[in-house]
């Protein structure tokens, strides 16, 4: 969840505050396919099942929108004042 949350939020920076649109898309892409490896790998690992890797980033996403949606104009208000 920690990673997922970690990588999602370093996507959501590069998709928003980089010009060019290849590393754009270069960056979100590799973010995700991090994601999803690391998801692979705890379970293959034995650590999760399935069903704890998709809690893990469903929560993950929840919390990447919340904050995204919440806290960062917060942050950027009170930055412009």
């Amino acid at each position: 969840m920690g990673s997922a949350s970690f990588y999602g939020l370093l996507a959501w920076m590069v998709w928003h505050y980089e010009r060019d649109r290849f590393v754009r898309w270069l960056c979100v892409i590799g973010f995700g396919l991090v994601i999803a490896l690391i998801g692979i790998s705890r379970i293959y690992l034995g650590v999760h099942y399935a069903s704890d890797v998709i809690a893990g980033f469903c929560v993950s996403l929840i919390w990447l929108a919340l904050y995204t949606k919440l806290v960062v104009p917060l942050m950027l208000d009170e930055k412009n004042t």
